[in-house]
């Protein structure tokens, strides 16, 4: 393990994730420590890296073999394409106190998410830890099937308890939204929320249905991907609800995942090229470039994280195209990056 901090003088550039009460921010975003929106950086303690993609410091713009790379503020940054596009590696940032509603930074590199997260795959002999039945439900459990497109061996089927007389409600855990969309299958009869009989998915965040989804009166599951980005940081909860009695009276959900992208079905290999943000061990906020060397600014929404220790983790597992990240000028701020 090698350690890694910012080069430059902190009268020309930012630093990163270290508070300093004292110096301005000269280059770049503007911000000052009087300023009530954003905090200023100076040198760190050294970031810690695994692998030999971030060598041992920062950049001073494009490596040997790699096009012009562009947008970074002041004279280095991250590149994790020392040794090309096949080397990898991690770097990560000392912990700090999530202090501002927002974290701003410049990302470029590749398009490489880090793969979904499965909420739910229905393959056990319950709903699942943490899932609620109510009616016709309770006691019940997922049931084998061979759905066309269905993956694994078993699925939720409000059939179950009754066939299309069963009606009741199978309701998940809560849950914080962290990724960017919420995919799934789903097949079964066609009664959308909102009408007399419905038997719909709908999730659900302070109580109130904010997306929803039904069947197409078939046996065949088809992809759903709803789009949360604007939800992130939000608790939420996932709700299989079935009020229909008559003909197609049931619904059949199955892989319920958490993801950077639409109709991810999880288990895809994890060559990601990112930035995440991490409390607690567990990933709450990632990013990716576009298939660009050109640095971009992105915005983490963390109001619902102020006060919670967290630390940076620049990844690269990719080995292809692209297989690289970029990254410079993290900043702490009350407000999004422009």
């Amino acid at each position: 393990m090698q350690s890694y901090r910012r080069s430059s003088s902190p009268d020309r550039d930012p630093e990163i994730l270290w508070p300093t009460q004292q110096g301005g921010c000269r280059r770049g975003r503007a911000c000052s420590p009087s300023s009530p929106r954003s905090r200023c950086f100076s040198r760190p303690p050294w970031w810690t890296t695994a692998g030999a993609a971030f060598g041992s410091g920062p950049a001073s713009g494009a490596l040997p073999n790699q096009q012009p790379v562009t947008g970074y503020l002041g004279n280095n940054l991250v590149n994790s394409f020392n040794g090309g596009d096949s080397s990898t590696g991690t770097l990560t940032s000392p912990s700090f106190t999530i202090g501002h509603s927002y974290v701003n930074f410049l990302a470029g590199g590749g398009n490489n998410p880090r793969p979904s997260d499965v909420f739910a795959d229905f393959e056990g002999s319950t709903w699942g830890a943490g899932w609620a039945a109510s009616g016709s439900y309770v006691g019940q459990g997922p049931t084998a099937e061979s759905l066309p497109h269905q993956l694994g061996s078993k699925v939720l089927d409000t059939y179950v308890g009754g066939g299309d007389a069963a009606t009741g409600a199978i309701t998940s855990p809560t849950f914080t939204i962290t990724r960017d969309y919420i995919d799934f299958l789903i097949a079964g009869g066609n009664h959308p929320w909102g009408q007399s009989g419905a038997a719909a998915v709908n999730l659900l965040v302070n109580g109130q249905v904010v997306r929803t989804a039904t069947g197409q009166n078939s046996s065949t599951m088809s992809n759903v991907n709803w789009d949360a980005h604007t939800l992130v940081g939000q608790k939420a909860q996932i709700q299989v609800i079935d009020h229909a009695s008559g003909s197609w009276g049931h619904i059949m959900v199955d892989q319920i995942v958490f993801s950077s992208v639409p109709n991810s079905v999880g288990g895809e290999p994890d060559n990601q090229t990112t930035v995440n943000l991490v409390v607690n061990g567990q990933v709450v906020r990632t990013a990716t470039g576009q298939n660009s060397e050109r640095l971009a600014w992105t915005s983490w929404n963390v109001s619902d994280l102020i006060g919670q220790s967290a630390q940076l983790q620049v990844i690269d597992n990719g080995t292809g195209s692209w297989g690289h990240v970029l990254l410079d000028q993290v900043t702490f701020e009350d407000i999004p990056a422009a």
